[in-house]
């Protein structure tokens, strides 16, 4: 089925009444409206770091593999967690899951992952790394707004359901335009939006979605103002308005 950008969003998998509901609460009802529903950042993991580069408060992408874990449950909280130590060549830390239902089968000894996430130091002899993100490959990752407790994982697979219709958006510039202004075909600035393949890129899409952004918010004012002008044309060509003979 060829979707477009008029067909309502419960036609994407994974779209029942209830996230379709979160979605129209925010103004979301089409697939159009998902289009331009932007990340509110992005994470840079295009980059393997050794572990033993990583500092307390830094942010990385590690590949490593799991050499032991546990599961447990936290006194202070009583949230049950899966707790792993895994390494790479250059050395070794603890990672930490909270709710670990659905990670007890994938996180075992030997098993080998992509993992994002941030170094946190609780004492100078203790780092570990809170919840990592699981990356299929080294990438750029869009961070998309929290609505209605839907996770950015969710809605970056509904956003990959709709790439051919971001591709092939429509643009209403001409390129002799574009050209003069260095903007980017709008379908790639939008495509790079949910799917950048290096910073660049988004800096590129903001661009061209900038400029649009400025349009919309001239175009009515130089509209209205040739209106007027027309209007006092017409006024003097009908004789409205006296003309001072010299």
């Amino acid at each position: 089925m060829t979707l477009t950008q008029s067909d309502s969003i419960d036609l994407l998998k994974g779209i029942g009444p209830k996230t379709a509901a979160v979605f129209q609460k925010n103004g979301i009802t089409t697939l159009g409206d998902l289009i331009y529903f932007f990340p509110r950042g992005w994470i840079d993991a295009t980059t393997i770091i050794p572990i033993a580069d990583l500092r307390p408060g830094q942010s990385g992408l590690l590949d490593v593999q799991v050499v032991t874990c546990r599961e447990g449950v936290s006194q202070r909280t009583r949230l049950p967690y899966l707790r792993a130590l895994i390494a790479d060549p250059s050395g070794s830390l603890e990672a930490m899951w909270f709710h670990p239902r659905f990670l007890r089968d994938k996180i075992k000894p030997g098993a080998g992952f992509l993992l994002y996430g941030k170094l946190q130091g609780f004492r100078i002899d203790r780092t570990i790394m809170m919840g990592p993100k699981f990356v299929a490959k080294p990438s750029i990752i869009p961070v998309y707004p929290q609505i209605g407790g839907l996770p950015s994982a969710k809605i970056r697979g509904l956003m990959k359901q709709i790439e051919p219709l971001i591709a092939s958006y429509p643009d209403y510039l001409p390129e002799e335009i574009r050209g003069k202004q260095n903007l980017l075909p709008l379908a790639d600035a939008l495509s790079f939006m949910h799917f950048p393949g290096e910073v660049s890129d988004i800096d590129a899409a903001r661009h061209r979605l900038g400029f649009d952004e400025l349009l919309i918010v001239m175009v009515p004012s130089l509209l209205t103002q040739s209106e007027r002008e027309h209007e006092q044309t017409d006024a003097l060509q009908d004789g409205d308005l006296p003309v001072k003979k010299w």
